[in-house]
């Protein structure tokens, strides 16, 4: 989490945050695995191929105009 806050400068709880990263692995856009850590477990998240696309597909639309954007959703 607050790797987020210094990323973004938002404060992103975990209510938001693990259902999010749930979601995006039962997508298979992004890989979790658990590890032991400091005699606790903690799950580490990776991006996958399929989330690599997503991404590529999510920074092209922030390039685009936004009215291409919302015509391209309207479609």
């Amino acid at each position: 989490m607050s790797e987020i806050e210094r990323l973004t400068g938002v404060m992103i709880g975990p209510g938001l945050i693990y259902p999010f990263l749930r979601m995006l692995e039962r997508g298979d856009y992004v890989a979790g695995r658990w590890i032991e850590k400091a005699g606790r477990r903690v799950k580490y998240y990776s991006i996958t191929k399929k989330g690599e696309a997503l991404l590529e597909n999510v920074k092209a639309l922030f390039k685009l105009p936004i009215r291409e954007v919302l015509l391209d959703l309207l479609d």
